[in-house]
């Protein structure tokens, strides 16, 4: 009985130690793709936006009412 539940701590304790070690990779696969998105996302939002903003410039000057 004694090996018995011996060998159930072995097993659990080298499943726990797994378990670990694939959410540190899944957690840093997440963390890496969110990197991406930040890093190239970022550029082409604040270039859409200025795209939007010439445009608007252009269309309307700066006789712009109701933006500060």
């Amino acid at each position: 009985m004694l090996a018995s539940s011996g060998t159930k701590y072995l097993v659990l304790g080298l499943v726990f130690a797994t378990t670990a070690l694939f959410f540190a990779t899944f957690n840093g696969m997440f963390n890496s793709v969110a990197n991406f998105i930040y890093n190239h996302g970022r550029r082409r939002s604040f270039a859409n936006w200025m795209n939007q903003l010439a445009q608007y410039w252009q269309a309307n000057g700066s006789t712009s009412y109701g933006i500060l």
